[in-house]
């Protein structure tokens, strides 16, 4: 697709004759030299873009540059033809660039970081099984019944400590509500 040779035909065209005279696909394929489905492609595409209009009907069609962009588009085409500086609306900053690409590196290399935690947590979780809410609730209730039954509030020492220290740890997978699969 050669969108910047058919519009440069175009504007060549605006300058030589003061208008723009709709072509037909062929005139502009010959003029371009781009095989005619090409042409077609290119100009469907420039129509796409809002570029240029079509009048005509069935298969006979004419295209020509839309007159709210010709004046820009001539500007354009007169910079580069008589190699004059291009307007500064049209002018590459450089600096900006760079600052672009950096901001994408940056973005990309935080991506794949995160993809990786995904993927991570992902495989964590494949070593879990989860233990159903009621099963939680019926194992804490028991171990919290144990700790009542055996000990009184008069009984709070080291022992005690102890043994709710080795109970918390044997419901510890119920508190927590999953458990490392085996192996």
């Amino acid at each position: 697709m050669d969108k910047f040779g058919v519009m440069l035909f175009l504007l060549k065209e605006y300058n030589e004759f003061g208008a723009i005279y709709p072509k037909s696909a062929k005139e502009i394929s010959i003029e371009v030299e781009l095989p005619p489905s090409e042409t077609y492609l290119t100009l469907e595409a420039l129509q796409q873009d809002g570029l240029i209009w079509r009048v005509g009907r069935k298969n006979l069609y004419r295209y020509g540059i839309k007159e709210k962009y010709l004046a820009q588009l001539n500007k354009l085409y007169l910079c580069l033809i008589n190699g004059k500086e291009l307007p500064p609306k049209l002018l590459i900053d450089y600096q900006k660039l760079d600052t672009i690409a950096e901001n994408y590196e940056k973005n990309f290399e935080i991506k794949k970081q995160e993809e990786f935690l995904v993927k991570e947590i992902k495989a964590m979780l494949g070593q879990l099984d989860f233990i159903e809410v009621n099963d939680q609730i019926d194992m804490i209730d028991s171990a919290v019944d144990e700790i009542v039954k055996t000990f009184s509030p008069e009984d709070f020492d080291e022992r005690f400590e102890l043994f709710l220290e080795d109970k918390l740890e044997s419901i510890w997978e119920y508190i927590i509500g999953a458990r490392l699969v085996e192996g």
